[in-house]
């Protein structure tokens, strides 16, 4: 477990055992996963040493708080999974776009292919498309 710049202040497990969070005397907050040392997420938490952590709570309703040098308390809460699913959403998303991008190409409704390309912000990859079905849209 290497990584901070300064030393290491307070350390707490996380995930039943599986993680490890440790602060920092240089204000950094850092997330290890304890079988492989790895530094898994790292926030600039603090302008100052990090004096102060504890954490309440398991998986997505873990809490940590930090307090540091800086006067300042924060409450950090993992999102990870918030986002991933976000992530996730947005890719299904997309794919269905693209999907009916190339259903416009395909059925040669070059001004919907070309509206909805320029919404994905894709217009040049749907032109090659559209050279490439050897047809000449309207508007050329």
């Amino acid at each position: 477990f290497e990584g901070h710049a300064g030393g290491v202040l307070r350390v707490r497990f996380l995930a039943h055992g599986l993680q490890i969070v440790s602060a920092g005397a240089d204000g950094v907050l850092k997330v290890w996963t304890v079988r492989t040392s790895e530094c898994e997420a790292t926030a600039e938490a603090h302008a100052d040493q990090i004096w102060a952590l504890d954490v309440r709570g398991e998986g997505e309703d873990a809490l940590l708080a930090t307090g540091g040098g800086d006067a300042w308390l924060a409450l950090w809460r993992d999102v990870t999974q918030e986002e991933e699913r976000a992530k996730a959403k947005e890719c299904e998303a997309t794919a269905r776009w693209e999907q009916t991008l190339e259903d416009h190409v395909r059925r040669k409704e070059h001004g919907k292919a070309l509206e909805l390309a320029l919404r994905l912000d894709r217009p040049r990859d749907t032109l090659r498309k559209v050279g490439a079905a050897k047809c000449t849209p309207p508007w050329m």
